[in-house]
């Protein structure tokens, strides 16, 4: 190893006791004993969850029954766990082992070296306590001459078994591993490649943002290629302890597993853990191409999306190529995060094919995955988006449109004359308020109307919305129909009691007239007796005058009378108090109101139609024209504005205190 960092921690392993060839592959060997014994019991879990009935067991338990089933996937997720672990610890105990004959070398240039500054100290005199004290110049200068050509051995073998390690061993832990990462590359439209290049931070506050959200995209892709034995553990730290991660299906180089655990949607620390220890140990991993589109960021959610292309050292030897699209979804970090934006949603998959060259293929034996949904994998097909928050979507995902309904569909696609949708399987939602992320595995079916084939393929698919955008809950349209009904009753109210007053007026009017003439009239005959000075006795002409002021006398009155009824006090001492329970719905009480100019303000005049059909509430419950408002549940009404406020704020049933005339009912 190059860095003395490196070198230090090896001489600590050596002096521990494991830092012999010996000592290291005797731990190997006991490592490689625990990866077999784990891998024996992950088939027998295996065997019971895919093949099933009673007759299979581990630990005494079954896949028949849904708590059996429960324990033995959580027994598979914690080996898988442990052989990753297991893993760790090997690949650390053969780059020790990698490292040691360069350690060694290194202690033979130190000892060189403490023996020059020896021969060095004869020759100025200070060799006091030194094995070349009273030696000669002529004998000194020819031992420094001999320990600077076995120190220049030393370091021509050292750099040989740095470029043997280079040349043999560039598999995780190798020094390369530790280079500085080159920049990401992307291909221009003329297939050219061009380093990407971030833009520098400036005072704009959204531009700093799409920077660090950019700079997180890199920073997994630097850290899952890595190449060291932690390569797996760092990457998966990047992730939130709730996110969700649909990888891309690649077949491991050196574990038989990998092909009945690479289909799953991973929702736990353990499982994202597990599957970076299969795709970052791949032997020279690298990022061949990288094309991200731009970073969108809304609030504290950040979402990035593109193409890359990992290369890897195949099982022959040759070179791998996979080119794959992906989507991340950021939550934005805590302060003692190292990252500003940790990953909640990260949808990788390989670039799809033609609908009508999909064959039918299985979903894969693990059980995590429940039931296959249905999408359509197709070059124009779009799956319909849902804007709702994590559990409504998950609780009933958007159906996926038929491609023959596409308007732009042309060409081989446009042959598929059926595409089914059903079965949704939704992964569960991060742990975040009003989360603006979905996922969820599908199963596209198409069929073609020119060869009645059909095909039937497993999708992933995953809509991360923008939190502003998303649809309101029940209870928040509950709440905003009931806002709206309201609006429309206090209209509606508003309108009658503009009708009663103009009634009213009218009213007034027509008495006002009626008094007027009756006291015109009565004036009229009053004043041609009393200019005669006769007093008359009485006779018919005098009987009518009498009955006309009678009459005008009893108008008057009825009017004072009816004013009185309307008192906003409860209209003298006749008024008994009554408490009425009443229930208030979101279109009110449904009450006609007097005028606050003329203190009728509470005095019941009417009632209202209500708008949905229903009986008024206040007439079904007692109340009566003529009533006066007094209280509400207890409280005074007081004035129009403050008792509006009470009335606003109640729901359901309420007692009202008001007050009635002795001859009411």
């Amino acid at each position: 190893m190059s860095s003395s960092a490196s070198t230090g921690r090896l001489q600590e392993e050596v002096e521990s006791g494991i830092g012999d060839s010996a000592s290291v592959a005797v731990s190997v060997a006991a490592i490689d004993l625990d990866i077999a014994l784990v891998d024996k019991d992950v088939r027998e879990i295996l065997a019971c969850l895919q093949e099933g009935g009673e007759d299979l067991s581990y630990a005494g338990n079954s896949s028949a029954t849904p708590e059996g089933r429960a324990f033995l996937e959580r027994e598979l997720d914690g080996l898988m766990v442990v052989k990753a672990r297991y893993k760790e610890k090997k690949l650390a105990r053969l780059q020790l082992q990698r490292g040691l004959p360069v350690v060694a070398v290194d202690w033979e240039i130190a000892r060189v070296d403490a023996e020059v500054r020896e021969v060095l100290g004869a020759l100025q005199g200070k060799s006091e306590g030194s094995p070349y004290a009273g030696k000669s110049k002529d004998v000194l200068e020819k031992k420094l001459d001999e320990l600077m050509r076995e120190k220049t051995e030393y370091k021509e073998k050292r750099l040989a078994l740095l470029e043997l390690q280079d040349d043999q061993l560039k598999a995780p832990g190798s020094d390369a591993a530790d280079k500085p990462q080159q920049p990401a590359q992307e291909k221009t439209g003329s297939g050219a490649v061009a380093e990407v290049a971030i833009a520098s931070p400036s005072g704009s506050f959204a531009e700093e943002e799409t920077r660090s959200v950019s700079e997180t995209t890199l920073a997994w892709t630097e850290t899952v290629t890595r190449g060291t034995y932690d390569a797996p553990k760092r990457t998966a730290e990047l992730y939130a302890p709730d996110a969700i991660l649909w990888g891309t299906e690649v077949c491991g180089p050196d574990d038989d597993l990998w092909g009945t655990v690479s289909e799953t949607v991973r929702d736990t620390p353990e499982q994202i853990y597990a599957y970076f220890d299969y795709f970052a140990r791949l032997p020279e991993l690298k990022v061949v191409e990288y094309t991200p589109a731009p970073v969108r960021v809304y609030g504290d959610f950040a979402a990035q999306a593109g193409t890359y292309t990992f290369s890897w050292q195949g099982t022959d030897g040759s070179t791998v190529e996979m080119r794959a699209r992906f989507s991340f979804t950021f939550r934005r970090a805590g302060p003692s995060s190292p990252q500003p934006w940790t990953i909640v949603e990260h949808h990788s998959s390989s670039m799809p094919t033609s609908p009508l060259e999909l064959e039918l293929n299985r979903v894969g034996s693990n059980t995590n995955l429940a039931a296959a949904a249905s999408a359509i994998p197709a070059r124009e097909a779009k799956i319909a988006s849902s804007t709702a928050s994590a559990r409504s979507a998950a609780a009933a995902p958007a159906p996926a449109p038929s491609l023959s309904d596409h308007p732009d569909a042309e060409g081989p696609e446009a042959s598929v004359s059926a595409a089914s949708a059903a079965e949704p399987a939704p992964a569960p939602a991060p742990k975040a308020s009003r989360s603006p992320i979905w996922s969820g595995l599908f199963r596209a079916f198409t069929s073609s109307a020119a060869s009645a084939a059909s095909s039937d393929q497993p999708a992933a698919a995953s809509v991360a919305s923008a939190p502003e955008a998303m649809t309101k809950t029940a209870e928040e349209e509950e709440e905003a129909e009931e806002a709206r009904a309201a609006e429309e009753a206090r209209a509606e109210i508003e309108k009658a009691a503009e009708e009663a007053r103009a009634a009213r007026e009218r009213s007034r009017a027509a008495l006002a007239a009626a008094e007027a003439e009756a006291r015109a009239a009565a004036e009229t005959k009053g004043g041609r007796a009393s200019s005669s000075g006769l007093h008359t006795p009485p006779g018919p002409e005098s009987e009518h005058h009498e009955e006309v002021r009678a009459s005008s006398s009893a108008v008057s009155s009825s009017a004072v009378a009816r004013e009185l009824s309307f008192d906003g006090a409860g209209a003298g001492k006749d008024a008994k108090i009554h408490d009425i329970t009443a229930t208030v719905g979101p279109l009110g009480l449904g009450l006609m109101l007097g005028e606050e100019k003329e203190g009728t303000r509470w005095v019941v005049k009417g009632f209202r139609v209500m708008p949905d059909g229903k009986p008024n509430p206040a007439e079904a419950a007692g109340i009566e024209v003529g009533d006066t408002l007094q209280k509400l549940g207890g409280v005074p009404l007081g004035s129009y504005r403050d008792g509006i406020e009470i009335f606003k704020k109640q729901r359901g049933p309420v007692v009202l205190t008001i007050s009635r005339q002795n001859g009411a009912k």
